[in-house]
């Protein structure tokens, strides 16, 4: 221990009294001398007299820590919103029905049926695990609704998938980025696809899923005008399991988006020039997620629809799954 005596100060300015390294400040006021005990492991030390406030201490600050981003049963993380757009719509399937951001399931596309032949029925389309589930299951309950006839069902042997769209109260007019995170069942005779069309006359088209079993090849085509289409594009894959897709698109320019690791980066992995700036592609566009049968985009080794496959029921069904969607718009 090492004791200070402190010099009484009655002028105005302050003293300052050295002993054995230690630095002790005496005051303006009055006061009388006394003899304070410094504990010898304290370097410096600041003397106040009584009566006087305590000096306060702040704490270093730590900066706040921003947690990461949730993440459903694909892994994949919310995207951030990219510079210059703003989210316009975000889901990721939590409850148990779908919002108003999207269309009546089964029929966006068709009334239960397409061009191509395939079928769709609202209770094919399910939420479950936080998921958006488009089911496919060979169903005779559609015979007769949306004007599905008995031998259009027996064209695919019965087989009936899902399919669902945004809301047309959600047009996707240029500079709109689209995402999601999915999967697919790998069954030879159905398709997985996500595309956006016209909302008007689905003249124009951009299919950014578009993929056959075994799921490992997936293509992109730009359609518009006439029937006219830019050529298919293949990208290696495995679509059995999770992963993002997106389309982005503005006037002068169709990209083709993957994600391929939660904590990769989003990349474009196919960019062709807008075809019909001032047409088909100027309208405004919906967003359609379908899972179906008598899709060609492998040609003569693509089964119309699936065959011995009795394993797949209603209780059991083959399915396409959306862990969550986002759109952005914004852009040029």
């Amino acid at each position: 221990m090492t004791d200070v005596q402190l010099v009484p100060v009655t002028a105005a300015g302050a003293q300052t009294a050295i002993a054995n390294g230690y630095t002790v400040y005496t005051t303006t006021i009055t006061t009388p001398a006394s003899t304070v005990t410094v504990p010898a492991s304290t370097s410096t030390v600041l003397l106040a007299p009584v009566g006087w406030q305590t000096p306060i201490v702040t704490p270093p600050v730590t900066p706040p820590v921003t947690p990461p981003a949730t993440s459903g049963p694909s892994g994949f993380p919310h995207p951030a919103v990219p510079s210059g757009m703003k989210e316009l719509m975000w889901d990721d399937f939590t409850e148990t029905t779908l919002s108003n951001q999207w269309g009546s399931p089964g029929n966006q596309m068709g009334a239960g049926k397409n061009a191509e032949g395939a079928l769709w029925a609202p209770w094919h389309v399910t939420l479950s695990n936080s998921c958006l589930n488009l089911d496919a299951y060979q169903d005779t309950t559609l015979i007769g609704q949306w004007g599905v006839t008995t031998a259009e069902s027996s064209a695919v042997d019965n087989w009936v998938a899902g399919e669902t769209g945004t809301s047309p109260t959600i047009p996707l007019g240029y500079g709109t980025r689209i995402l999601t995170a999915m999967r697919a069942d790998s069954v030879p005779g159905l398709t997985a696809i996500a595309l956006i069309t016209a909302l008007s006359d689905h003249k124009s088209e951009g299919d950014f899923v578009e993929i056959n079993a075994p799921l490992t090849t997936n293509w992109a085509t730009v359609h518009y005008g006439n029937g006219e289409q830019l050529a298919e594009y293949g990208l290696a894959c495995n679509l059995a399991q999770w992963g993002v897709w997106g389309i982005q698109w503005d006037a002068s320019t169709i990209e083709f988006l993957v994600q391929t690791s939660p904590t990769g980066p989003i990349s474009v992995w196919k960019s062709y020039p807008n075809p019909d700036p001032t047409g088909t592609w100027a309208e405004e566009q919906f967003l359609s997620l379908q899972y179906q049968t008598n899709d060609s985009i492998y040609g003569a080794n693509t089964p119309a629809f699936p065959v011995n496959s009795p394993s797949i029921t209603a209780q059991n069904p083959a399915r396409q799954q959306h862990d969550w969607v986002q759109i952005c718009t914004g852009g040029s």
